[in-house]
């Protein structure tokens, strides 16, 4: 009984440690942005020269379009392409960062 409970405690540090080691890897979104798409879409993702980039604007872009517009760029627009520049890791995160509501929308009225 006892080497079944240490064997447990070992598979489970094991898990513990492989998940926690892929959590150290994943690719930073918000650096990402900031380095690459924020100069056209804003740093606070509301848009300048590129639309802003927030889920309400994107409910019509699925997210496999939006993974291939990154990567590829969009035709007949400033898009450029990012593949070149960033493996498919980073660009799924970049996308899931977009697609990630802010915490606080910012408010407009009459005046602004």
């Amino acid at each position: 009984m006892k080497r079944e409970t240490a064997k447990r405690r070992i598979l489970l540090a094991a898990v513990c440690l492989s998940v926690s080691g892929s959590f150290a890897n994943a690719p930073d979104a918000p650096a990402l942005y900031a380095q690459h798409c924020a100069q056209c879409h804003g740093a606070e993702r509301l848009g300048l020269m590129g639309p802003a980039l927030l889920p309400e604007n994107l409910k019509r872009l699925k997210r496999p379009a939006a993974v291939d517009a990154v990567a590829n760029g969009r035709p007949a627009s400033q898009m450029p392409a990012f593949g070149q520049f960033l493996d498919g890791p980073q660009i799924n995160a970049l996308v899931d960062y977009v697609y990630t509501p802010l915490a606080e929308l910012p408010v407009w009225d009459r005046d602004q």
